[in-house]
């Protein structure tokens, strides 16, 4: 794919939803591109999982070929899949929509 996707994790499938604070675990991932397109909502099959759910979410992202996550935390296990995957990652909090044009306008 030519573009660089950005998920974003979400308590919600809209725009308007609120960032959440579980990268790994959130409910959603939206899935946009540079100019702010939604392309997909991903509902996160990590998200009810028992045991550790970082592996799992990290190649979940890497197969819809995401470059950069924003939630509100990560955890150490999240953090390091990121990076083994080279998906960046920026901590945010709000709703989806604004820390997706903060992240735009920074770039």
């Amino acid at each position: 794919m030519s573009t660089e996707r950005i998920a974003i994790a979400s308590k919600g499938d809209t725009r308007k939803s609120s960032v959440s604070d579980q990268a790994a675990r959130c409910p959603y991932y939206l899935v946009f591109d540079r100019s702010g397109v939604l392309l997909e909502v991903i509902v996160n099959p990590c998200s009810a999982l028992a045991g550790p759910a970082a592996q799992k979410a990290a190649r979940l992202l890497a197969e819809h070929e995401v470059k950069m996550i924003i939630a509100a935390q990560f955890g150490k296990r999240i953090s390091r899949e990121l990076e083994d995957k080279g998906i960046c990652y920026i901590r945010l909090e709000g709703k989806v929509e604004e820390s997706l044009e903060r992240t735009l306008k920074r770039s």
